[in-house]
């Protein structure tokens, strides 16, 4: 079923999901995007959870944004998972992310989580044709690999089907037109079931699925487009990849740059995170000058064309 625009059809759509815990995250989220992405003219498709009217006023500030409800097929397995495997009930929605396979109708796909700060421009990435991109995640970038059945992360005997290699990280993916279909949303469908999740002993939600589908499928992208703090020195060493010169600062696991107490403990035990934090807070500032422009009447559309609110 294809999401249309409240005007038309547009070319691209950029695909995200947030909680009210999430919401500062997804703002700038949003803000530094269209601020180094100013060819973007697509749609922001955001699945929501449990946010009040005044976080869906406060996402609306930019262009075209959609809220969107996942598929009912893929809302009841998502139940029938949970219900077995209860500890992923409160991370359930990430799943979500598996409807951007119903999303018919665009050229270009971009999903990218709320806990991201965008550095840089991804015009680039718009010129190749890849049906998708992603980046490696943990294991690969250790030469590991994923046991298929428990989803741990291994160094394997043997080059058997029960191991995964070239992993990648879910929180970041680009795919084109041919790679959006009924038979892939069907296929990803077909694995969300209790059976499989039941024998994980690695808690995860999509990330298993779309790695059980396409982790021989996809272009392998530089940690530029998804640097993590706790790979840093590994993809300096593997790609010449910093913090300084990331496109995309992903800040995954619990500790998020929005919440004091993360910020008060992950200071003195993640290297980096200080730096990475201190970006995040400067996007930010700038993000409520764009904020305060908007209300004082400027449109949100000649603001973030025109680099204004910076």
């Amino acid at each position: 079923m294809p999401i249309w625009s409240k005007t038309k059809q547009k070319p691209h759509c950029l695909v995200t999901i947030t909680s009210s815990d999430f919401v500062p995250g997804t703002l700038v989220m949003l803000y530094s995007f269209f601020k180094h992405n100013k060819w973007f003219d697509g749609d922001v498709i955001i699945y929501a959870c449990d946010l009040n009217l005044q976080e869906k006023q406060m996402l609306e500030r930019f262009p075209n944004v959609i809220f969107a409800e996942p598929e009912k097929d893929l809302s009841d397995a998502i139940e029938r998972v949970v219900a077995v495997s209860p500890q992923l009930g409160p991370r359930k929605m990430i799943f979500y992310s598996l409807n951007i396979f119903r999303l018919k109708g665009y050229n270009r796909y971009l999903y990218i989580d709320s806990d991201v700060l965008i550095c840089s421009d991804f015009s680039e990435l718009m010129a190749m044709d890849h049906p998708m991109m992603c980046v490696p995640d943990r294991a690969t970038y250790m030469g590991k690999a994923k046991d298929s059945i428990t989803y741990l992360t291994v160094q394997p005997q043997s080059t058997t089907g029960q191991y995964w290699y070239r992993t990648f990280n879910a929180g970041i993916m680009f795919f084109t037109a041919d790679w959006i279909n009924e038979k892939n949303y069907r296929k990803l469908l077909g694995f969300l079931v209790p059976e499989l999740y039941q024998e994980l002993k690695h808690p995860t939600t999509d990330q298993y699925l779309l790695n059980k589908c396409f982790h021989k499928n996809y272009h392998l992208l530089p940690g530029t487009y998804n640097f993590r703090l706790g790979l840093a020195e590994i993809m300096k060493a593997q790609e010449g990849c910093t913090l300084d010169t990331a496109k995309l600062i992903h800040f995954a696991g619990k500790r998020k740059p929005w919440v004091h107490q993360h910020i008060e403990r992950a200071i003195p035990k993640v290297p980096l995170f200080y730096e990475a934090m201190m970006k995040w807070q400067n996007a930010y500032h700038e993000y409520l000058g764009f904020v305060k422009q908007y209300e004082d009447g400027q449109s949100a559309q000649s603001l973030l064309s025109k680099g204004k609110g910076e």
